[in-house]
C-alpha cells in the first residue's frame, strides 16, 4: 500500500510534461547534460524522451525545472543576480 502511494506521488501531469518539454525544445541541440552521479552524458533528445516516459531522469528534469520556475517567480534569482553585482 505504501509503495502504491509513493508511485502516485511521482505521477507527473501531461500539462507539466508538455511545459518542461517546450522549455527543453528551445535549448540548442548540441548541448550535453549530466544528471545524477553515474556521469552518463545525455542529449537534449534524451532528456525530452525521459520526460515523456516519466522515468527517474525525466522526473529529475521536471523537478529541476519546477525549482527554477519557483525561484524565478519568488524573485530568488533576481536577488542572487543583484547581490552578485555588488
Amino acid at each position: 500500500m505504501a509503495e502504491e502511494i509513493k508511485r502516485e506521488e511521482h505521477v507527473i501531469s501531461e500539462g507539466l510534461k508538455d511545459l518542461v518539454i517546450e522549455r527543453l525544445e528551445i535549448l540548442p541541440s548540441d548541448l550535453k547534460f549530466f544528471i545524477g552521479s553515474d556521469g552518463k552524458e545525455l542529449s537534449k533528445k534524451d532528456l525530452i524522451d525521459s520526460v515523456k516516459r516519466g522515468d527517474d531522469v525525466g522526473q529529475q528534469v521536471v523537478e529541476m525545472e519546477m525549482s527554477f520556475l519557483r525561484a524565478l517567480k519568488d524573485g530568488v534569482l533576481l536577488e542572487e543576480i543583484l547581490s552578485s553585482e555588488q
